[in-house]
């Protein structure tokens, strides 16, 4: 909280005056470091009709890969997981009607530009992993990034988790 608000001023008064510019660097840096403390949730949800048969493993490494190219997710703290949906119904219910949709669930803290990014680079690796879905079926393709209160969210580790993750 300190630092949100000592980002404000920083970057109010930066506007004003030139001479605060490394304060904001300053202040721009313990802010990273502050926001690093992340626990970001991959979501994959999807018909059960859609035609991949995917590597959801593979998937989920190259997914917590592109969280870690943001510079602010450490790689023990990003857990995936994914639902195969048998009951749902899209549209006007035929068969051939299929989704895949990811949600990313990350702290509250990070700018809409970053959010915006996590976005697109997602949708690219559902466009590039479910191609033949869209080719072959009426299929939608979705992500939602999602901010998690960090005043509210808890998590607890277990003592026998290694300092080098899992």
């Amino acid at each position: 909280m300190v630092l949100h608000v000592l980002h404000y001023v920083a970057s109010t008064c930066c506007k004003h005056c030139k001479t605060l510019k490394p304060a904001l660097s300053i202040v721009n840096s313990a802010l990273s470091l502050f926001i690093c403390i992340a626990m970001p949730h991959i979501i994959l949800e999807h018909s059960t009709n859609i035609v991949e048969k995917p590597d959801f493993s593979a998937l989920f490494s190259t997914m917590h890969k592109t969280l870690m190219d943001f510079g602010v997710f450490k790689l023990q703290d990003i857990k995936s997981r994914v639902y195969a949906c048998d009951t749902y119904y899209i549209a006007d219910g035929k068969a051939d009607n299929a989704f895949v949709h990811v949600e990313v669930r990350i702290l509250s803290g990070r700018n809409q530009e970053m959010r915006q990014q996590i976005a697109d680079r997602f949708m690219t690796l559902l466009q590039d992993n479910f191609s033949d879905s869209m080719h072959e079926r009426r299929c939608v393709l979705s992500v939602e990034v999602r901010e998690m209160d960090r005043e509210t969210y808890r998590k607890v580790i277990s003592a026998h988790v290694s300092s080098s993750g899992m």
